[in-house]
């Protein structure tokens, strides 16, 4: 398969996952967005993407050659796009945990999609002044 291929794949293959965290009171949304199947598909295609990577290293010029190949390329974005779904689920788990309504949740998941980084800090605030909930517990 071609690193174009795969890359293809990878825009398209996170779509029904986004959605159903976007749309929680979908029956089968909880199972689709909160079973790893879409993140372990991921892992696997990220090692799998690596290993036909150059080989890499820890200077500017190694770091520069290895996100200059497809395959490079290829894995870096697997990376985000795996990072930024489990941004979501964070976001969409913390939101049904304080109780906070999907449609308040709904537009930082979007931002999040985006804008991972943008989406979380979103979400912190919100939660923050929302609910006055500033520690991170999980539970």
């Amino acid at each position: 398969m071609s690193p174009s291929t795969v890359f293809a794949i990878v825009q398209v293959a996170p779509l029904p996952f986004w959605l159903a965290l976007l749309f929680p009171s979908w029956r089968i949304a909880r199972w689709v967005a909160f079973v790893p199947f879409f993140v372990l598909a991921c892992c696997f295609t990220y090692a799998w993407a690596l290993a036909q990577a150059p080989a890499g290293g820890s200077s500017f010029a190694d770091v520069l050659r290895f996100f200059s190949s497809e395959w490079g390329a290829v894995t870096v974005w697997l990376h985000v796009v795996v990072v930024d779904f489990l941004a979501g689920v964070f976001i969409a788990r913390d939101g049904r945990r304080l109780g906070v309504s999907p449609w308040l949740v709904a537009p930082v998941l979007l931002v999040t999609l985006f804008f991972a980084p943008l989406g979380v800090a979103a979400w912190l605030l919100l939660r923050g002044v929302w609910k006055r909930q500033w520690r991170l517990d999980v539970g």
